[in-house]
């Protein structure tokens, strides 16, 4: 997707809306997607690719190699990690997942 695009998506997914979901929980859209990233790269990152926030509004997933593409969604992000990333990703996989966090761990 051009850069114009992703300013001007249809709006936000429903898998971003998690957090909101929870009237005790509520985060800021800007919370919710830096827990996204961070989690998403916990998975991701093993396989050379890097999420971050594109905009605001968007994820920017860059392989190993430096090729890049913008996303809109958590469903696009998977496709991407697989064409950009070393090897297939599935998210679901008990191996994929990577080990809990260890009590105080920053990164949690």
């Amino acid at each position: 997707m051009c850069g114009v695009c992703g300013l001007l998506g249809g709006g936000p997914h429903w898998s971003a809306a998690a957090g909101l979901m929870e009237p005790a929980a509520v985060l800021t859209a800007r919370a919710e997607r830096a827990r996204t990233v961070l989690l998403l790269n916990r998975l991701t990152l093993p396989r050379g690719v890097r999420i971050s926030t594109w905009s605001g509004t968007s994820l920017l997933v860059a392989g190993p190699t430096g090729a890049q593409e913008i996303v809109e969604s958590l469903s696009e992000v998977w496709p991407a990690v697989d064409r950009l990333g070393r090897g297939r990703l599935d998210p679901l996989l008990p191996a994929t997942l990577p080990a809990p966090p260890l009590a105080g761990d920053s990164h949690a």
